[in-house]
């Protein structure tokens, strides 16, 4: 069985190393004065040295991009004609005025596209609580069922965020981007309004962009 003791000449190449080794961290210790400068200097010299622990992985947590929002397959509720008031727990909505814009104020819509704008009216029926809306929650639901939310369109009164006072109400308008020319016959977009993710169904209304006759 092999001995476990060190020979003098073993103990000697030790104590040289060991004596190496404190010499080294002293002037690492005076260059850089102190103890963090000094492990900071230590791992610069051994940067190029094999390492026995993995280094650690930076890891960025990126929200995954949402898919684009689609009008439910059953197609949500009823859409009804532009003037109509329909409500959503006690805020009465009502859609009006329906108007095609080549160019509002000065802004001008993309070539092959207008700006349909619409008027909102939000009535709070509550005789006591504030009800808050927000424009965002409107979308413009084309042909095939994808939504979009409304375009900058330097419009003179938005209807933009905020909150309507119990017996309260608060107008503005909205404008989306439509293509041009529209197509005789062709399905009517919608405007669609969903006040929460949970909402089972939308609150919609027909946007008669063709005529319905030649």
């Amino acid at each position: 069985m092999a001995s476990l003791a060190t020979t003098p000449s073993t103990r000697v190449a030790v104590r040289r190393h060991l004596a190496d080794a404190l010499h080294l961290i002293g002037a690492l210790l005076v260059t850089f004065g102190s103890v963090a400068g000094a492990s900071y200097a230590a791992r610069w010299l051994l940067r190029g040295t094999a390492q026995s622990i993995t280094a650690p992985t930076h890891r960025t947590n990126l929200a995954p991009v949402a898919p684009p929002r689609t009008v439910p397959p059953d197609g949500g509720a009823v859409a009804v004609g532009i003037g109509a008031t329909q409500s959503y727990r006690g805020l009465a909505v009502t859609v009006s005025d329906l108007r095609l814009l080549s160019m509002s104020s000065f802004v001008a819509a993309p070539a092959g596209q207008d700006f349909a704008c619409v008027t909102v009216t939000l009535v709070n029926t509550d005789p006591a609580l504030p009800a808050t809306y927000n424009a965002a929650d409107f979308y413009l639901a084309d042909t095939a069922g994808a939504l979009h939310h409304e375009v900058f369109a330097a419009l003179a009164a938005p209807l933009g965020t905020g909150s309507v006072p119990p017996r309260g109400r608060v107008q503005g308008d909205l404008a989306f981007l439509v293509a041009v020319p529209n197509v005789p016959y062709a399905p009517d977009p919608q405007l669609r309004f969903f006040p929460t993710p949970a909402m089972p169904a939308s609150l919609a209304w027909d946007l008669p962009l063709t005529p319905s006759f030649p």
